[in-house]
């Protein structure tokens, strides 16, 4: 057992073992500040390991051929005990379309990593350790019905369940910092923590290869703070700064990056935040909770038929085809029943089974260029979700509202993993209130139409309770993020890496994705995060040389790993 880490406590009770891994360790095991646990009953010989939702730290594990079991925070920590690192090519496809590969699936063959807000078993079985349990928490739609049908009331009760959740806080209150990009989430979250906690500062940062007329990040963050009264930092690194951060930010997240804004934090908590601020709050998972904006999209659809869709018994009689086939005669005549079709019709992607790769969800979250990617590593679109769907299969009887939301806060767990690395590096923990367990229940209390009957009607109506300005409550949503226009092209920001990852894809290759389309862009951007993670991670070449073999100087560069869990 190695831990170095200010998060961590270990308990011994007799045969039972544990270590907590927790934003204030001294208090013991408390729900909402614990962000992983470890418990060892000796006696069972049996091993039981939590990752937490609100928490990213990632926890890897891995069984050799021996029946011996290695688990760590750090993939590097689990080279240094002998487990050979080797790409997992089966879930190559899946990053490349995705970005990131969904837990307990991992890049690396043999690894596994705990979901987010999700516990394994473990036992010794004939001098041997087995994974004898996986489970879900905080998914379960128990007690749904009738009972929180008023929108503001939902509000109300999330509001309280956040502020409480910022509460516990109060040991570490000395060391908070909020990320404000002027969104609704974190300006809910920082307007709390100020009013909690007092706390003055907030952060936020921006591409410097953005045009100044389109940074609505920067636009958003610092009119938001003027509003708020915030003394707030705009980070914005250089150039040289932001291309040396990609592979130093891929060195310390041990996986691709997934997101451009990644290596703004990964530079933001290096070189923006106080040695001080050590905590570092984050309004991610909100949108996962309260509805995105593509099931907003799918529910303004099917409005006035959700009932219907919702009730098995009706469902599976207006999806027969002799009724469809009526109704859709019937409404022909006057003009409508189109959204009849799309919702109850065979043919619909958001009707075929969960296993076909037109199904809506498949589509709704991708990032790469599906036909590069298939003809590319020789598969099939339906072998490229085939790990997704073995993890989500054992929700595939809830309603395509509920799967929605379990498959985007699985993508919220990658995301939180990556920026927690980012952030460890600089001596930094990110924590995400927003997953606290009792606001995660509250979200599967309320209704779907409750929570999708306006664009975040939730958090708007928390905002509102609030006090926050009409003029940010109303304002349009953003994704923060900067067009490919701006990045992917020659001659661009990423030039200096265009030789190396031509050595991986031929240059006919990436001079076919290197253009500024969605999908031909993004797929450009994961092999250039697969060439770095190669080299780095699978190869062991040192950030610092590799900066060089580029022509990159290494700047302040970085060091391996602290030790971890």
């Amino acid at each position: 057992m190695v831990t170095g880490s200010w998060m961590a406590r270990t308990i011994r009770d007799g045969h039972r073992w544990e270590l907590i891994e927790s934003v204030a360790p001294e208090l013991g095991h408390v729900a909402g500040l614990t962000l992983v646990r470890v418990s060892l009953e000796a006696a069972g010989a049996t091993l039981e390991i939590s990752r937490s939702h609100m928490g990213g730290r990632p926890v890897y594990y891995h069984f050799n051929s021996s029946g011996e079991l290695f688990c760590s925070s750090h993939v590097f920590l689990l080279s240094q005990a002998g487990v050979l690192l080797r790409e997992n090519k089966r879930s190559l496809p899946e990053f490349f379309i995705y970005q990131y590969v969904l837990p307990p699936n991992t890049l690396f063959e043999g690894v596994a990593q705990i979901p987010g807000g999700a516990t394994i078993r473990i036992g010794l079985i004939d001098d041997r350790w087995h994974l004898t349990d996986l489970t879900y928490h905080n998914l379960s739609p128990a007690g749904r019905g009738g009972r929180l049908q008023d929108a503001d009331d939902v509000a109300h009760r999330a509001r309280e369940l956040l502020a409480q959740a910022i509460a516990k806080l109060t040991p570490r209150r000395d060391a908070l910092a909020a990320l404000l990009s002027g969104g609704l989430d974190s300006s809910v979250l920082w307007t709390l923590l100020h009013r909690v906690h007092g706390v003055p500062r907030s952060y936020s940062a921006g591409f410097p290869f953005e045009a100044p007329d389109t940074n609505v990040e920067k636009e958003y963050a610092l009119s938001a703070a003027a509003a708020f009264g915030s003394v707030h930092r705009y980070f914005e690194p250089t150039p040289a700064d932001y291309v040396r951060g990609v592979v130093e930010s891929i060195g310390a997240a041990e996986v691709p990056v997934q997101h451009l804004q990644s290596v703004l934090l990964y530079l933001l908590f290096r070189d923006g935040l106080s040695s001080h601020e050590r905590l570092v709050l984050t309004g991610e998972g909100a949108d996962a909770l309260f509805g995105l904006d593509s099931l907003m999209e799918l529910f303004r659809r099917e409005r006035r038929l959700f009932r219907l869709r919702e009730s098995p018994i009706a469902s599976r009689i207006l999806s027969t085809r002799p009724v469809l086939r009526a109704l859709r005669s019937l409404l022909a005549l006057i003009g409508k029943g189109w959204a009849l079709e799309s919702t109850f019709g065979s043919d619909s992607p958001r009707n075929v089974a969960l296993h076909n790769p037109a199904h809506l969800l498949w589509a709704a979250r991708r990032f790469g260029n599906e036909e590069w990617v298939c003809r590319h590593f020789g598969v099939k679109p339906e072998n490229v979700i085939a790990e997704r769907y073995a993890v989500l299969r054992r929700f595939a009887d809830r309603s395509i509202y509920d799967l929605w939301a379990i498959y985007v806060t699985g993508e919220v767990a990658a995301t939180l993993s990556i920026f927690s690395k980012l952030a460890e590096r600089s001596g930094k923990v990110v924590y995400a209130p927003f997953l606290v367990p009792e606001l995660m229940e509250l979200a599967w209390l309320a209704p779907w139409p409750v929570k999708l009957e306006a664009p975040k009607n939730i958090v708007r109506r928390m905002a509102r309770q609030l006090g926050i300005p009409e003029s940010i409550v109303t304002r349009p949503k953003s994704s923060f993020g900067v067009s490919p226009e701006r990045w992917a092209h020659r001659h661009g920001i990423f030039e200096a890496f265009v030789p190396l990852v031509q050595t991986v894809f031929g240059a006919a290759e990436v001079g076919a994705m290197l253009v500024p389309d969605h999908d031909r862009a993004f797929t450009f951007w994961s092999m250039l995060n697969y060439a770095i993670w190669r080299s780095v991670v699978i190869e062991g070449e040192t950030v610092e040389h590799l900066l060089d073999r580029v022509g990159i100087p290494p700047g302040r560069g970085i060091s391996r790993p602290a030790a971890g869990l």
